[in-house]
């Protein structure tokens, strides 16, 4: 039997595998500050009927002129939305994610032969986790398709299948010259697109050269072809050159320790796999020599900059399986059947896994969800009797730009346009208050928009609360909105005194009666914000277990005595179940949270609220380490308790600590919980 059919038959399931896996990959619903941000810039020219060559959205630079790189994009992204709605940007996303795949599988078929294209497949699919936090509903992505799509018709215009004609490479040279007027006015990195054209122009034998030379000049010709002529490269490899703009944004930088570690291990093994396969690969053909310096130049981008990652793995998997295929040539045809399918299989089940695992931590999904994004302080915003003056870290001004179409910015994510300079006076006004209060000056700020469950934006939550002339409009499950005096009472905005941004129980446990009073009032009133649902669910819950609090904040819980307080703590457990995770995760909710789980016998969950907590925070804290000998004491192991509380009170930190001392009086009588 022929075994050339057969293995037609599985590169042709895997090439159809990999491109309904990649799609499916690109299958999460819509949650990125800087989806909404071109979302924006879209809805704008829509509006004008023209692009906008000076700016409209900042403060400091009104009327200076702006070079949107990606003004098609936010058209095309807006004519989506507002034809077919935000599911129109996931299909497109997906279909060219597929379209990608397809191609680069179909490149190591051609290059070698089915087997090549079976373990291109195989390569594509085990990248999938890798790769999947840069398949967001953003331009970039349509850059990654665009490299892909390049690195597949200039290795058929250097290999061609036929005699090689002025005629044969006149289509493939128009059909990029004509892409690359498109990827100029879609994204910034239409700079890959030449590079990648540079490398097989070096690779290319004699013949292709001089046709690849003429494609580079089309290309040099069609980054004049924009709204700025040639301005739009020339700001371009400005922004690419100047290092400081690396130090801004996460995404830009290198991989860092505090991010997860395969997102450098991915990379890494795959470079490392190239390496070993280089000699080989370097014998197949000019084609494979120039694509291999494309992949490895994006390796090293990628190694100093995690946002190359996707382009990487993409651009890299077709060459692994072309790489690896001669190694496997003296398997049968059954063996290699065998192998491949079982390498799938078991891909099926790691890569849904893995996953998980890694950024953007979402399951799949549609539509556009706005959690963790400023939407309600966008929407109170929008209310605004006049146009509102934003202080808010770049990347929640972003999304503010979408909710707030009339607001105007001190920063906002279009960080080439603003300059590094700027930039960094803006991060830095966080943490220097007196910087702050000069830029609320000079900006003439009457808003700001802080995310108060991030630690490096708190500390301008207590100067707000604290500055004359300003108060608390909104506060939800992430983030607080200040607004100066005159904008509240022209707008009609709330004005919050009782409630406090953030998770620390203490405000609330050691609230005084009248105080509480004011605090169930307001938060009565932030219930009609819906993205405020959980802070006023987590609000609600302390409120109910204060009667209950032993010294405020610092006791534990008591147990209750009567019909009445056990009721509370069951409500308290519903609705601390209903807080964001951003609250859920803290060591000082997870210990209240976990007291209450005990105090009704629920151990089991007492536990696993304790277990979240510690797999953010490894670090133990007081409360959670005093809230698991309260769970002890439940499951009835006293002498562990006993010594516990023993070691702790002869700690200088430990002497009358309130919730030892109690812990201390009830573990000889506290009741057990039945098995």
């Amino acid at each position: 039997m022929d075994p050339a059919p057969v293995e037609r038959r599985l590169a042709r399931i895997l090439q159809v595998a990999a491109s309904a896996a990649l799609a499916v990959a690109g299958l999460f619903a819509g949650n990125n500050a800087d989806t909404l941000g071109h979302l924006a810039q879209g809805r704008q020219i829509m509006e004008l009927g023209r692009v906008p060559s000076t700016d409209t959205w900042s403060l400091l630079h009104a009327g200076r002129p702006w070079l949107n790189y990606e003004w098609l994009s936010d058209l095309l992204f807006y004519a989506l939305y507002a034809s077919v709605g935000y599911d129109g940007l996931i299909a497109l996303k997906c279909t060219l994610l597929a379209g990608a795949a397809w191609l680069l599988v179909g490149l190591a078929e051609r290059n070698a032969g089915p087997r090549g294209a079976a373990l291109g497949a195989v390569a594509l699919l085990a990248a999938i986790p890798a790769m999947r936090f840069r398949l967001s509903d953003r331009p970039h992505v349509l850059g990654m398709v665009l490299a892909a799509v390049y690195v597949a018709v200039l290795a058929r215009l250097v290999e061609p299948l036929h005699k090689p004609s002025a005629r044969s490479h006149a289509g493939p040279i128009a059909l990029l010259a004509g892409l690359h007027v498109l990827w100029v006015n879609l994204h910034g990195s239409h700079l890959l697109g030449a590079v990648i054209t540079c490398c097989f122009v070096i690779f290319a034998p004699r013949a292709a050269r001089r046709p690849l030379l003429v494609l580079l000049g089309l290309e040099a010709a069609a980054s004049c072809v924009s709204p700025w002529g040639p301005h739009i490269l020339l700001d371009a490899i400005r922004h690419l050159v100047d290092p400081r703009f690396r130090e801004l944004v996460s995404e830009w930088n290198a991989w860092g320790g505090g991010g997860p570690l395969l997102l450098l291990v991915y990379p890494l093994g795959s470079a490392l796999l190239l390496a070993l396969l280089l000699p080989g690969l370097g014998r197949t053909g000019p084609a494979a020599r120039a694509a291999l310096a494309t992949t490895l130049l994006l390796g090293v981008a990628c190694i100093r900059s995690i946002r190359f990652v996707g382009e990487f793995l993409l651009l890299a998997a077709p060459w692994l399986g072309m790489g690896l295929a001669p190694h496997l040539a003296r398997l049968s045809a059954r063996a290699f059947l065998t192998l491949t399918l079982a390498s799938t299989a078991a891909l099926a089940v790691f890569v849904p896994w893995q996953a998980s695992q890694l950024p953007p931590y979402q399951d799949i999904g549609h539509g556009l969800v706005y959690d963790d994004l400023p939407h309600g302080p966008g929407l109170l915003l929008a209310r605004a009797a006049r146009p509102p003056r934003v202080f808010a870290a770049m990347q929640h001004s972003w999304p503010l730009m979408w909710f707030t179409p009339r607001a105007r910015f001190f920063i906002d994510g279009r960080i080439p346009f603003y300059g590094a300079a700027h930039t960094e006076t803006a991060a830095r006004a966080f943490q220097d208050r007196a910087l702050f209060s000069a830029i609320l000056r000079r900006a003439d700020i009457d808003a700001v928009v802080l995310k108060h469950t991030l630690r490096g934006e708190q500390s301008l939550l207590a100067d707000l609360a604290a500055r004359p002339g300003w108060s608390l409009a909104l506060v939800d499950d992430a983030y607080a909105l200040y607004v100066r005096d005159d904008l509240a009472q022209t707008s009609g905005f709330p004005r919050l005194s009782a409630l406090v941004p953030g998770y620390d129980p203490r405000w609330i446990l050691d609230a005084s009666g009248a105080r509480r009073t004011a605090i169930a009032r307001e938060i009565k009133a932030m219930r009609r914000v819906p993205s405020a649902r959980g802070y006023t669910a987590y609000v609600e819950a302390v409120l109910r277990l204060a009667p209950f609090a032993r010294d405020g904040a610092r006791g534990g819980l008591r147990v209750p005595n009567d019909a009445a307080g056990w009721a509370s703590f069951r409500r308290a457990d519903a609705l601390l179940r209903a807080a964001p995770d951003a609250a859920r995760d803290l060591p000082s909710i997870a210990a209240l949270h976990a007291l209450v789980l005990a105090t009704l016998c629920d151990l089991d969950r007492a536990d696993e609220a304790l277990a979240r907590s510690t797999a953010f925070h490894p670090e133990p804290s007081r409360e959670t380490t005093l809230a698991g000998q309260e769970i002890a004491l439940r499951r009835g192991e006293r002498d562990a308790v006993r010594q516990l509380i023993e070691a702790g009170l002869r700690l200088p930190e430990g002497r009358g600590d309130p919730w030892l001392l109690a812990l201390r009086d009830a573990v000889d009588h506290a009741p057990a919980c039945p098995p």
